[in-house]
């Protein structure tokens, strides 16, 4: 399935809600490709109002979105097939590529795997 065809089937809105309320310290399951492009879109929206409004404000916006935005790139590389101890590449360079290949581009699983059932079985 193509991402476009991914962000068709969950909302922006839909996201954010199961990302932010339902899914804010998890760190097991799958997530889509398109829930974790809307989260990210939704994590640079609210970083930038933070930052234009205040610079302390900014700093407790990030501190809280540091647990769901962790908990979704974990969900996506297990959407993978992947372990989420892989974002511990984030912290190399060289490691960034794969890592970003994974979470935005590699398309998840169709059947389920080891982490459980595809989350776009509607």
């Amino acid at each position: 399935m193509s991402i476009l065809q991914e962000l068709k089937i969950i909302s922006f809105d839909d996201s954010i809600k199961k990302n932010l309320i339902n899914n804010y310290f998890n760190f097991s399951d799958r997530s889509s490709r398109a829930d974790y492009i809307w989260w990210m879109l939704f994590s640079v929206i609210i970083n930038l109002v933070g930052s234009q409004l205040d610079l302390q404000l900014s700093i407790i916006i990030s501190i809280i979105m540091i647990p769901p935005g962790t908990g979704i790139s974990i969900r996506r590389l297990h959407d993978s097939n992947k372990s989420g101890w892989n974002l511990l590449w984030s912290l190399t360079i060289i490691g960034i590529v794969p890592l970003y290949y994974w979470l935005i581009f590699k398309a998840g699983d169709e059947e389920d795997n080891v982490y459980g059932s595809n989350p776009l079985d509607l």
